[in-house]
Protein backbone atom coordinates (compact mmCIF):
# COMPACT_ATOMS: atom_id res chain seq x y z
CA UNK A 1 0.00 0.00 0.00
CA UNK A 2 1.19 3.41 -0.83
CA UNK A 3 1.39 6.37 1.23
CA UNK A 4 -2.10 8.16 1.93
CA UNK A 5 -1.52 12.36 1.74
CA UNK A 6 -4.38 14.64 2.63
CA UNK A 7 -5.36 17.57 1.41
CA UNK A 8 -6.69 19.96 3.60
CA UNK A 9 -5.59 23.54 2.63
CA UNK A 10 -8.07 23.62 -0.17
CA UNK A 11 -10.67 21.40 -1.16
CA UNK A 12 -10.32 18.13 0.62
CA UNK A 13 -8.46 15.11 -1.47
CA UNK A 14 -6.71 12.21 -0.86
CA UNK A 15 -4.92 10.48 -2.77
CA UNK A 16 -3.01 7.23 -2.59
CA UNK A 17 0.29 6.84 -5.04
CA UNK A 18 -0.52 9.67 -6.80
CA UNK A 19 -4.36 8.75 -7.31
CA UNK A 20 -6.74 10.55 -6.04
CA UNK A 21 -9.43 8.63 -3.72
CA UNK A 22 -13.23 8.73 -3.90
CA UNK A 23 -14.15 10.57 0.20
CA UNK A 24 -17.52 10.21 -0.28
CA UNK A 25 -20.34 12.50 0.57
CA UNK A 26 -19.99 15.77 2.40
CA UNK A 27 -20.73 14.40 5.70
CA UNK A 28 -17.96 11.83 5.54
CA UNK A 29 -15.55 14.33 4.08
CA UNK A 30 -16.38 16.82 7.03
CA UNK A 31 -15.67 14.02 9.70
CA UNK A 32 -12.15 13.22 7.80
CA UNK A 33 -11.39 17.22 7.45
CA UNK A 34 -12.13 17.76 11.26
CA UNK A 35 -9.92 14.96 12.02
CA UNK A 36 -7.10 15.86 9.79
CA UNK A 37 -7.40 19.84 11.20
CA UNK A 38 -6.64 17.95 14.79
CA UNK A 39 -3.25 17.37 13.42
CA UNK A 40 -3.16 13.57 14.87
CA UNK A 41 -4.89 14.33 17.78
CA UNK A 42 -7.79 12.60 18.96
CA UNK A 43 -11.41 13.92 18.66
CA UNK A 44 -14.34 12.64 20.89
CA UNK A 45 -17.76 12.04 19.00
CA UNK A 46 -19.32 14.82 20.91
CA UNK A 47 -16.89 17.25 18.86
CA UNK A 48 -17.34 15.68 15.83
CA UNK A 49 -21.07 16.12 16.13
CA UNK A 50 -20.87 19.33 16.89
CA UNK A 51 -19.13 20.19 13.52
CA UNK A 52 -21.50 18.02 11.27
CA UNK A 53 -24.48 19.62 13.07
CA UNK A 54 -23.19 23.21 13.89
CA UNK A 55 -26.85 25.01 13.85
CA UNK A 56 -29.33 22.03 16.08
CA UNK A 57 -28.65 19.43 18.14
CA UNK A 58 -27.40 15.90 17.02
CA UNK A 59 -29.55 13.59 16.43
CA UNK A 60 -30.13 10.50 18.24
CA UNK A 61 -28.06 8.36 15.75
CA UNK A 62 -25.18 10.50 15.44
CA UNK A 63 -22.80 8.16 16.99
CA UNK A 64 -24.06 5.35 14.23
CA UNK A 65 -23.31 8.11 11.69
CA UNK A 66 -20.36 8.95 12.50
CA UNK A 67 -19.11 5.27 13.15
CA UNK A 68 -20.64 4.12 9.49
CA UNK A 69 -18.71 7.36 8.15
CA UNK A 70 -15.53 6.65 10.14
CA UNK A 71 -15.76 2.42 9.01
CA UNK A 72 -16.10 4.23 4.83
CA UNK A 73 -13.42 6.19 5.33
CA UNK A 74 -11.31 3.32 6.58
CA UNK A 75 -11.97 0.91 3.53
CA UNK A 76 -10.91 3.97 1.46
CA UNK A 77 -7.49 5.19 3.47
CA UNK A 78 -6.84 1.53 3.90
CA UNK A 79 -7.80 -0.88 1.22
CA UNK A 80 -5.46 -3.84 1.76
CA UNK A 81 -6.20 -3.66 5.86
CA UNK A 82 -7.13 -7.57 6.76
CA UNK A 83 -10.96 -7.07 7.51
CA UNK A 84 -10.65 -7.57 11.22
CA UNK A 85 -7.33 -5.64 11.75
CA UNK A 86 -7.11 -2.08 13.58
CA UNK A 87 -6.96 0.23 11.68
CA UNK A 88 -3.39 2.17 11.65
CA UNK A 89 -4.47 5.48 9.92
CA UNK A 90 -7.38 6.17 11.87
CA UNK A 91 -7.49 4.62 14.99
CA UNK A 92 -10.14 4.81 17.57
CA UNK A 93 -9.35 6.05 21.02
CA UNK A 94 -11.56 6.42 23.69
CA UNK A 95 -15.24 7.48 22.16
CA UNK A 96 -13.23 8.93 19.40
CA UNK A 97 -10.83 8.78 16.54
CA UNK A 98 -7.27 10.25 15.49
CA UNK A 99 -5.89 10.73 12.21
CA UNK A 100 -3.14 9.34 11.95
CA UNK A 101 -1.48 10.48 8.12
CA UNK A 102 0.55 13.12 6.71
CA UNK A 103 -1.47 16.01 5.29
CA UNK A 104 -0.20 19.08 3.67
CA UNK A 105 -1.36 20.98 6.77
CA UNK A 106 1.45 19.21 8.83
CA UNK A 107 3.47 20.19 5.93
CA UNK A 108 2.58 23.67 6.02
CA UNK A 109 3.47 24.10 9.97
CA UNK A 110 6.76 22.96 9.73
CA UNK A 111 7.66 24.70 6.68
CA UNK A 112 6.25 27.81 8.93
CA UNK A 113 8.09 27.09 12.07
CA UNK A 114 11.34 26.61 10.32
CA UNK A 115 10.83 30.23 8.25
CA UNK A 116 10.51 28.17 4.88
CA UNK A 117 7.71 30.56 4.23
CA UNK A 118 7.34 30.78 0.55
CA UNK A 119 7.43 27.09 0.19
CA UNK A 120 4.81 26.93 3.27
CA UNK A 121 2.30 29.06 1.71
CA UNK A 122 2.25 27.62 -1.93
CA UNK A 123 0.71 24.65 -0.31
CA UNK A 124 -2.39 26.82 0.03
CA UNK A 125 -4.84 25.92 -3.07
CA UNK A 126 -7.87 28.12 -1.09
CA UNK A 127 -9.66 28.38 1.81
CA UNK A 128 -9.22 25.44 3.80
CA UNK A 129 -11.89 22.17 3.07
CA UNK A 130 -13.10 24.85 0.53
CA UNK A 131 -15.93 21.70 -0.61
CA UNK A 132 -17.05 20.76 2.90
CA UNK A 133 -19.48 24.27 3.34
CA UNK A 134 -20.70 22.92 6.91
CA UNK A 135 -17.00 23.70 8.39
CA UNK A 136 -16.81 27.19 6.85
CA UNK A 137 -17.03 28.75 10.58
CA UNK A 138 -15.90 25.97 12.43
CA UNK A 139 -13.50 27.73 15.35
CA UNK A 140 -10.47 25.37 13.74
CA UNK A 141 -11.27 26.46 10.03
CA UNK A 142 -11.16 29.82 11.00
CA UNK A 143 -7.67 29.85 13.76
CA UNK A 144 -6.34 28.18 10.62
CA UNK A 145 -6.90 30.76 7.92
CA UNK A 146 -5.64 33.41 10.89
CA UNK A 147 -2.42 31.09 10.87
CA UNK A 148 -2.25 31.64 6.85
CA UNK A 149 -2.55 35.62 7.65
CA UNK A 150 0.19 35.02 9.99
CA UNK A 151 2.48 33.43 8.30
CA UNK A 152 1.99 36.20 5.17
CA UNK A 153 2.99 38.76 7.79
CA UNK A 154 5.99 37.00 8.71
CA UNK A 155 6.90 36.08 5.18
CA UNK A 156 6.20 39.62 3.97
CA UNK A 157 8.18 41.07 6.85
CA UNK A 158 11.76 38.78 6.07
CA UNK A 159 11.21 39.97 2.50
CA UNK A 160 11.36 43.38 3.86
CA UNK A 161 13.78 43.21 5.63
CA UNK A 162 16.47 41.03 3.46
CA UNK A 163 15.68 44.19 0.56
CA UNK A 164 12.90 42.17 -1.08
CA UNK A 165 9.82 44.02 -0.10
CA UNK A 166 8.33 44.52 -3.51
CA UNK A 167 8.06 40.79 -3.57
CA UNK A 168 6.49 40.14 0.01
CA UNK A 169 4.12 43.26 -0.84
CA UNK A 170 1.04 40.91 -1.77
CA UNK A 171 1.33 38.90 1.28
CA UNK A 172 1.52 41.86 3.53
CA UNK A 173 -1.39 43.49 1.84
CA UNK A 174 -3.62 40.19 2.01
CA UNK A 175 -2.41 39.70 5.46
CA UNK A 176 -3.56 43.44 6.40
CA UNK A 177 -6.63 43.38 4.40
CA UNK A 178 -7.98 40.66 6.70
CA UNK A 179 -6.85 42.18 10.21
CA UNK A 180 -7.20 45.75 9.36
CA UNK A 181 -7.21 47.14 13.14
CA UNK A 182 -3.74 44.79 13.99
CA UNK A 183 -1.44 47.73 14.04
CA UNK A 184 1.52 45.77 13.69
CA UNK A 185 0.93 44.63 10.34
CA UNK A 186 -0.40 47.70 8.76
CA UNK A 187 3.30 48.95 9.91
CA UNK A 188 4.36 46.53 8.41
CA UNK A 189 2.90 47.32 4.70
CA UNK A 190 3.67 50.84 5.24
CA UNK A 191 7.05 49.96 5.88
CA UNK A 192 6.94 47.94 2.55
CA UNK A 193 5.12 50.30 0.50
CA UNK A 194 8.03 53.02 0.99
CA UNK A 195 10.57 51.08 0.89
CA UNK A 196 9.19 49.95 -2.79
CA UNK A 197 9.08 53.41 -3.96
CA UNK A 198 5.30 53.92 -3.61
CA UNK A 199 5.02 56.70 -0.72
CA UNK A 200 1.58 57.44 -1.64
CA UNK A 201 -0.35 54.42 -0.90
CA UNK A 202 2.11 54.59 2.58
CA UNK A 203 0.34 57.86 3.10
CA UNK A 204 -3.00 56.50 2.14
CA UNK A 205 -2.95 53.14 4.76
CA UNK A 206 -1.38 55.38 7.81
CA UNK A 207 -5.18 57.75 7.06
CA UNK A 208 -7.25 54.97 6.67
CA UNK A 209 -6.05 52.92 9.66
CA UNK A 210 -6.01 56.05 11.73
CA UNK A 211 -9.46 56.52 11.31
CA UNK A 212 -10.39 53.25 11.38
CA UNK A 213 -8.98 53.09 15.27
CA UNK A 214 -10.19 56.83 15.96
CA UNK A 215 -13.96 55.58 14.35
CA UNK A 216 -14.63 51.65 15.86
CA UNK A 217 -11.91 51.84 18.80
CA UNK A 218 -11.74 55.24 20.29
CA UNK A 219 -8.13 55.14 20.20
CA UNK A 220 -4.82 56.77 18.27
CA UNK A 221 -2.76 54.89 16.43
CA UNK A 222 0.50 53.35 18.69
CA UNK A 223 3.98 53.69 18.35
CA UNK A 224 4.81 50.92 15.50
CA UNK A 225 2.24 53.18 13.56
CA UNK A 226 3.41 56.45 14.46
CA UNK A 227 7.39 54.78 14.20
CA UNK A 228 6.24 53.96 10.66
CA UNK A 229 4.74 57.03 9.55
CA UNK A 230 7.69 59.56 10.90
CA UNK A 231 10.14 57.17 9.20
CA UNK A 232 8.01 57.31 6.25
CA UNK A 233 7.79 61.63 6.65
CA UNK A 234 11.91 61.79 6.28
CA UNK A 235 11.64 61.41 2.91
CA UNK A 236 14.86 59.08 2.89
CA UNK A 237 17.13 57.72 5.90
CA UNK A 238 19.18 60.92 6.29
CA UNK A 239 16.53 63.33 5.98
CA UNK A 240 17.05 66.11 8.59
CA UNK A 241 13.97 66.15 10.49
CA UNK A 242 13.85 70.03 9.85
CA UNK A 243 12.82 68.75 6.57
CA UNK A 244 9.85 66.88 6.92
CA UNK A 245 6.42 67.68 5.39
CA UNK A 246 3.80 66.11 7.37
CA UNK A 247 0.47 65.32 5.55
CA UNK A 248 -1.78 64.09 8.81
CA UNK A 249 -5.29 65.31 7.34
CA UNK A 250 -7.59 62.31 7.68
CA UNK A 251 -9.65 61.79 4.21
CA UNK A 252 -12.27 64.78 2.98
CA UNK A 253 -15.57 64.13 3.60
CA UNK A 254 -17.98 62.39 1.57
CA UNK A 255 -21.58 63.74 1.17
CA UNK A 256 -20.47 66.90 2.25
CA UNK A 257 -23.43 69.86 1.22
CA UNK A 258 -24.22 73.31 2.05
CA UNK A 259 -21.99 75.46 4.50
CA UNK A 260 -21.46 77.43 1.52
CA UNK A 261 -21.10 80.81 3.92
CA UNK A 262 -18.98 79.21 6.72
CA UNK A 263 -16.52 78.52 4.22
CA UNK A 264 -16.64 82.23 2.61
CA UNK A 265 -16.01 83.31 6.13
CA UNK A 266 -13.08 80.20 6.85
CA UNK A 267 -11.79 81.30 3.38
CA UNK A 268 -10.63 85.45 4.64
CA UNK A 269 -8.96 84.33 7.74
CA UNK A 270 -5.29 85.20 6.89
CA UNK A 271 -3.91 83.04 9.78
CA UNK A 272 -3.71 82.75 13.75
CA UNK A 273 -6.55 80.66 14.99
CA UNK A 274 -10.48 79.62 14.76
CA UNK A 275 -12.62 78.08 16.92
CA UNK A 276 -15.84 76.22 15.07
CA UNK A 277 -18.10 75.59 17.60
CA UNK A 278 -21.10 73.66 18.00
CA UNK A 279 -23.80 71.21 19.44
CA UNK A 280 -22.58 67.06 19.24
CA UNK A 281 -23.38 66.24 15.53
CA UNK A 282 -23.88 69.51 13.53
CA UNK A 283 -21.00 69.20 11.58
CA UNK A 284 -17.95 70.98 13.05
CA UNK A 285 -15.18 68.21 11.83
CA UNK A 286 -16.81 67.59 8.53
CA UNK A 287 -16.51 71.64 7.77
CA UNK A 288 -13.18 71.71 9.45
CA UNK A 289 -11.79 68.73 7.18
CA UNK A 290 -13.40 70.05 3.85
CA UNK A 291 -12.01 73.21 4.29
CA UNK A 292 -8.25 72.34 5.90
CA UNK A 293 -8.43 70.11 2.31
CA UNK A 294 -9.31 73.05 0.16
CA UNK A 295 -6.72 75.41 1.60
CA UNK A 296 -3.83 72.94 2.00
CA UNK A 297 -1.69 74.10 -0.60
CA UNK A 298 -1.63 77.48 1.35
CA UNK A 299 0.66 75.94 3.83
CA UNK A 300 4.02 73.94 2.35
CA UNK A 301 5.34 72.77 5.20
CA UNK A 302 2.07 70.18 5.95
CA UNK A 303 -0.28 70.18 7.95
CA UNK A 304 -0.51 68.55 11.65
CA UNK A 305 -3.81 66.54 13.18
CA UNK A 306 -5.01 65.60 16.47
CA UNK A 307 -8.26 64.29 17.44
CA UNK A 308 -8.48 65.61 21.30
CA UNK A 309 -11.50 63.57 21.83
CA UNK A 310 -12.83 66.10 24.23
CA UNK A 311 -16.05 64.41 24.65
CA UNK A 312 -14.99 60.94 24.05
CA UNK A 313 -18.03 58.64 24.79
CA UNK A 314 -15.48 56.65 27.53
CA UNK A 315 -14.23 59.41 28.86
CA UNK A 316 -10.42 59.00 27.83
CA UNK A 317 -9.35 62.74 27.12
CA UNK A 318 -6.29 63.00 25.39
CA UNK A 319 -3.44 64.98 27.96
CA UNK A 320 -1.45 67.59 26.82
CA UNK A 321 1.45 64.91 27.14
CA UNK A 322 -0.08 62.49 24.64
CA UNK A 323 -0.99 65.74 22.36
CA UNK A 324 2.42 66.73 22.54
CA UNK A 325 4.20 63.60 21.99
CA UNK A 326 1.69 62.98 18.76
CA UNK A 327 3.10 66.27 17.17
CA UNK A 328 6.62 66.08 17.92
CA UNK A 329 6.93 62.57 16.22
CA UNK A 330 5.17 63.49 13.17
CA UNK A 331 7.85 66.34 12.97
CA UNK A 332 10.53 64.01 13.56
CA UNK A 333 11.79 63.98 17.43
CA UNK A 334 13.18 61.12 18.13
CA UNK A 335 12.10 59.63 21.32
CA UNK A 336 15.09 59.71 23.02
CA UNK A 337 15.35 63.42 22.54
CA UNK A 338 11.79 63.87 23.86
CA UNK A 339 12.00 66.48 27.40
CA UNK A 340 10.13 64.84 29.82
CA UNK A 341 8.02 67.66 31.18
CA UNK A 342 5.04 68.94 29.14
CA UNK A 343 6.47 72.46 29.74
CA UNK A 344 9.43 71.59 27.92
CA UNK A 345 8.05 69.38 25.15
CA UNK A 346 5.48 72.27 24.26
CA UNK A 347 9.07 74.51 24.14
CA UNK A 348 10.60 71.69 21.36
CA UNK A 349 7.35 72.28 19.54
CA UNK A 350 6.90 75.74 18.77
CA UNK A 351 10.95 75.85 18.45
CA UNK A 352 10.13 73.21 15.45
CA UNK A 353 7.45 74.98 13.61
CA UNK A 354 9.11 78.75 14.05
CA UNK A 355 8.93 80.25 11.01
CA UNK A 356 7.10 77.75 9.30
CA UNK A 357 3.99 77.67 7.41
CA UNK A 358 1.58 74.84 8.52
CA UNK A 359 -2.07 73.80 9.10
CA UNK A 360 -2.58 72.58 12.60
CA UNK A 361 -6.46 70.79 13.19
CA UNK A 362 -7.19 70.56 16.55
CA UNK A 363 -10.89 68.55 16.39
CA UNK A 364 -12.62 67.73 19.45
CA UNK A 365 -11.08 70.22 22.26
CA UNK A 366 -12.68 69.89 25.47
CA UNK A 367 -11.33 73.41 26.64
CA UNK A 368 -8.87 76.05 26.30
CA UNK A 369 -6.57 74.73 28.04
CA UNK A 370 -6.09 71.43 26.02
CA UNK A 371 -5.77 73.68 23.39
CA UNK A 372 -3.54 76.25 24.70
CA UNK A 373 -0.03 74.52 24.27
CA UNK A 374 -0.53 73.52 20.94
CA UNK A 375 -0.49 76.81 19.79
CA UNK A 376 2.57 78.03 17.32
CA UNK A 377 4.76 80.73 19.34
CA UNK A 378 5.39 82.38 15.65
CA UNK A 379 3.02 83.48 12.85
CA UNK A 380 2.54 81.87 9.56
CA UNK A 381 0.22 78.80 10.81
CA UNK A 382 -3.08 78.39 10.64
CA UNK A 383 -4.78 76.81 13.65
CA UNK A 384 -8.37 75.23 13.51
CA UNK A 385 -10.02 74.15 16.16
CA UNK A 386 -13.19 72.35 16.64
CA UNK A 387 -15.31 72.05 19.99
CA UNK A 388 -18.63 71.98 21.26
CA UNK A 389 -17.84 74.74 23.84
CA UNK A 390 -17.28 78.06 22.22
CA UNK A 391 -13.39 78.47 24.41
CA UNK A 392 -14.15 82.34 25.08
CA UNK A 393 -10.95 82.45 26.44
CA UNK A 394 -9.04 81.44 23.47
CA UNK A 395 -11.32 84.06 21.49
CA UNK A 396 -10.26 87.07 24.50
CA UNK A 397 -6.70 86.11 25.26
CA UNK A 398 -5.27 84.41 22.00
CA UNK A 399 -7.62 86.42 19.24
CA UNK A 400 -8.97 83.23 18.17
CA UNK A 401 -11.72 84.21 15.40
CA UNK A 402 -15.02 82.37 15.92
CA UNK A 403 -17.19 80.74 14.01
CA UNK A 404 -20.64 78.78 15.44
CA UNK A 405 -22.21 76.48 13.70
CA UNK A 406 -25.84 75.70 13.92
CA UNK A 407 -27.94 73.35 12.00
CA UNK A 408 -28.43 72.65 8.45
CA UNK A 409 -31.07 74.74 6.54
CA UNK A 410 -34.16 72.48 5.55
CA UNK A 411 -32.69 72.42 1.79
CA UNK A 412 -29.20 71.68 2.48
CA UNK A 413 -30.71 69.00 5.30
CA UNK A 414 -32.91 67.78 2.28
CA UNK A 415 -29.47 67.86 -0.20
CA UNK A 416 -27.42 65.47 2.80
CA UNK A 417 -30.11 63.00 2.94
CA UNK A 418 -30.59 62.42 -0.21
CA UNK A 419 -26.37 61.66 -1.16
CA UNK A 420 -27.11 59.77 1.48
CA UNK A 421 -30.48 57.12 0.80
CA UNK A 422 -30.84 58.53 -3.08
CA UNK A 423 -32.72 61.14 -4.73
CA UNK A 424 -35.25 58.92 -6.11
CA UNK A 425 -36.20 57.65 -2.53
CA UNK A 426 -36.05 61.54 -1.05
CA UNK A 427 -38.68 62.61 -4.11
CA UNK A 428 -41.08 59.30 -3.37
CA UNK A 429 -41.56 60.36 0.03
CA UNK A 430 -41.64 63.98 0.55
CA UNK A 431 -44.01 63.88 3.83
CA UNK A 432 -41.25 61.70 5.85
CA UNK A 433 -38.52 63.48 4.56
Amino acid sequence: MGTVLIQVLGTIRAWRDAEELDLGPAAQRAVLGLLALACGQPLGRNEIAAGLWPDRRPPASAANVIQTYVKNLRRVLEPGRARRAASTVLRQIGDGYALYAPTDLLRFRTLSNADSLEEALALWQGPPLADVPVLAAHPRVLALVDERHAALARYGELMLNSGRAAEGLSALEEAAEAQPLNEAWQALLIRAYQAAGRRSQAFAIFHEVRRRLVDELGVDPGLELMQAHASLLRHDSGADAMGLVPAQLPADVPHFVGRSSELSQLDSVPGGVVVVSGPPGVGKTALAVRWAHRIADRFPDGQLYLNLRGFDPGGVVMDRADAMRWFLDALGVPAERVPSTVDAQAALYRSRIAGRRMLIVLDNARDAEQVRPLLPGTPGCLVLVTSRNQLASLVAAEGARPLPLDLLGSAAARDLLAQRIGAGRVAGDPAAV
